[in-house]
Order: structure tokens, then sequence, then C-alpha cells
């Protein structure tokens, strides 16, 4: 079986920024992912099964997701503009682009911010970069709320500095 294709798939930041935080866990530092998101394999049958009873329970999943989901978007939202300045609410989805200038931070380079964020401050955000987007970085909603608005309390703590 060959291979050759998947040397021409371009290196991801998501799966470098999760591999650095992942690895720090397990290091036992206390990390702070709001990185994850990125899809990297097949979906796997179990969910397709999942999904399947969902469609068919809609009407009693349907409200409790999505109030879930609007609390984890308005939490670290409602976090960030009372660190920063007032941030605007996606309509819809599960991340969030957020301008570096936004959080005080005069650099462009969302790559190098990431890293170093990361390194530091043990907080994991995806680089605009990473979307066409330097100067930008990308919150994910996919935690708990209490870790989504400690990891926006850790980032306001770090850029304090």
């Amino acid at each position: 079986m060959e291979f050759s294709h998947l040397m021409r798939i371009e290196p991801s930041a998501t799966i470098a920024i999760n591999s650095v935080a992942l690895q720090k866990k397990a290091a036992g530092e206390r990390v702070y992912n709001l990185s994850v998101g990125e899809p990297i394999l097949s979906t796997p049958d179990v969910v397709i099964e999942a999904a399947l009873s969902a469609i068919q329970n809609a009407d009693t999943l349907i409200s409790n997701v999505r109030d879930t989901m609007q609390n984890r978007r308005d939490a670290p939202v409602k976090a960030l503009s009372e660190a920063f300045q007032t941030v605007r609410s996606p309509l819809a989805g599960l991340y969030l682009f957020v301008s570096l200038s936004v959080l005080g931070v005069p650099e462009k380079d969302s790559v190098a911010f990431c890293e170093h964020l990361l390194r530091e401050a043990n907080v994991a955000l995806v680089p605009g970069a990473a979307f066409g987007q330097d100067g930008y970085v990308r919150f994910s909603f996919g935690d708990t709320i209490e870790n989504l608005v400690a990891g926006v309390r850790a980032l306001h703590a770090f850029l304090k500095k």
C-alpha cells in the first residue's frame, strides 16, 4: 500500500498546538485547551449511530443541546468582554475568532503568540493563520463552562503581566 499522498498534506496548526497541550497535561500541568476542534479521523460507527438516534429523538434533545451550547458560547464571550473589550458573540457555531488587538496584543503573528501562550501560560488557542486570518486566534466552545471561563481568566492574567 502506498502512502506517498500523505506527504502532500499540510501540517495542522490545531494538531500541533493540541499535541503540545496534551504533552503538558500528561506531565501534570494544568492546561486550558481552547483549541480543539479539527477533525482528523473518519467518523466511528458509534458516532453515526448516536447521530441517527439524536435525529430520531430530536424534539427532546434539541432544546437541551441548544441551551448547553448557547451557555458554552455566552460564558467565555462574557468573560472575554469583561477582561478585554466587547466581543461580539457568534450567531452559531462552536468557535469564536478574536483579533489579537482586541486582546491588547500588538503583534500580528498568531502562530508565535499561540506557541508563547501555551508554553508560558498553559492556555491553548488555535492561530488564525491556520485559517488564513493571521492576527486572530480561535477559541473553541467544546469544553465545560468552568474550564472555558478559567481559560479566559488565565489568558487575561498572562496578558496583564
